[in-house]
């Protein structure tokens, strides 16, 4: 924390910055007269756009159109946009009236970006720390007010990279799709990288070769019941019926101990088996066991938006944000889920106890069954949760007509 020594005489308030107004609404109701909560509407810093906003001192230099300077370490030189400008003097005026800053914005490598960006171009006179939680209500507030830490310069050094490259493939790449492909076309340090894998996977649909084989179902009557079968062998051997039977090469049958019929020898046959005397020689019962799936991580969650409710990836998280960042519930304004970026499954030892409590009041301790989840990606950010909701209380019903 730095030293408080030269600073504005402040009014005893704290200022907290977060990056968007609809939670600084939230979160301001949580908290009394002695905070002011104040929204930075994300980044205040960037790598120039145009050439219009680039610093005097790189003007001329041969990486000057990337702002980064690719023969001193990749270097790069920020600006304060101009959309961002009026935010930047707002902050620093309620900056002026505070004793201590506390940078809440999110917990993920942009978030600690902002707040180390924050830093450096309002540069407090007062003490500041950074603060994290994962979900929006009064307890998790308080919970981080009361471990503020530093910032993790780490994580503003992994945002700095991506952005860098971010820069170095876009602005490389994307002049050379103009010329080849026309405007409006463009490359990027994930989506390039993730097209590729899209052409190689069509490559190889492409090269596939396809291949024909038949098989034959029956409905069968026993008394008022109805039960349905499946031809599997002929002669004593398996009929093939799956693609990994065959060559994806030459499309031939690839498994020795497997017949493949065509259309014409079923035809044949059909007579005999419409005629034929049938016996049920065993009755075999399985069990089926369905396990729940894993809490939801933002891939997962996009995907089972788009699934279950026909939305697109923006859509899904813009009402994800929503649900973050508060709505108004009568009485009261709340965020009703967790942090919606985050690649984690895990869970905290408050929502899994309030899960139990839950399932074993309304259901029953029968219904009740503990269960871990691991992050399988090594990059993931175990600090975070998976998404949940804030309040297992709050059901579906209960908020029908609060929300669109």
């Amino acid at each position: 924390m730095p030293d408080a020594s030269g600073a504005d005489s402040g009014s005893g308030k704290t200022l907290v910055i977060v990056e968007s107004g609809a939670k600084a609404d939230t979160i301001s109701r949580f908290l009394d007269d002695d905070y002011v909560v104040s929204a930075c509407f994300g980044h205040v810093r960037d790598l120039p756009r145009r050439a219009a906003e680039r610093p005097a001192k790189i003007k001329g230099q041969p990486w000057a159109d990337l702002a980064v300077d690719v023969d001193h370490g990749f270097q790069p030189y920020y600006i304060v946009p101009s959309e961002s400008k009026k935010h930047v003097t707002r902050l620093r005026k309620e900056m002026r009236q505070a004793d201590r800053v506390l940078l809440a914005t999110d917990e993920d490598r942009e978030g600690e970006s902002i707040g180390w960006h924050l830093v450096e171009v309002l540069k407090p006179k007062v003490p500041y720390e950074r603060i994290v939680f994962h979900e929006i209500t009064p307890t998790a507030i308080e919970q981080a007010l009361e471990s503020p830490r530093d910032i993790d310069e780490h994580l503003v050094e992994a945002q700095e990279s991506r952005r860098i490259l971010d820069r170095l493939y876009g602005y490389s790449l994307s002049p050379v799709l103009w010329r080849k492909l026309g405007q409006g076309t463009s490359a990027g340090r994930v989506q390039s990288v993730a097209l590729r894998f899209l052409v190689d996977r069509e490559r190889e649909r492409m090269a596939f070769v396809s291949a024909e084989y038949w098989g034959a179902n029956a409905d069968f009557a026993i008394g008022d019941s109805q039960l349905s079968g499946r031809l599997l062998s002929l002669g004593g051997v398996e009929l093939a019926s799956q693609t990994s039977d065959f060559d994806p090469a030459t499309g031939q049958l690839a498994a020795s101990d497997k017949r493949c019929e065509t259309e014409e020898t079923l035809e044949d046959i059909r007579p005999a088996l419409v005629d034929a005397d049938w016996l049920v020689s065993t009755i075999a019962k399985t069990q089926a066991r369905m396990r729940p799936a894993p809490p939801f991580t933002t891939s997962t969650m996009q995907q089972a938006a788009s699934n279950r409710l026909g939305m697109g990836a923006a859509r899904a998280m813009a009402a994800a944000q929503r649900l973050y960042q508060g709505v108004d519930l009568g009485a009261e304004r709340v965020g009703l889920i967790t942090y919606m970026r985050t690649d984690s499954v895990t869970l905290s030892d408050q929502a899994l106890a309030q899960a139990a409590n839950y399932i074993q009041t309304t259901y029953g301790d029968d219904y009740h069954q503990f269960r871990t989840y691991k992050t399988r990606s090594r990059n993931a950010q175990e600090a975070h949760e998976a998404i949940r909701p804030t309040d297992i209380a709050r059901t579906p019903d209960s908020l029908r007509g609060v929300l669109d």
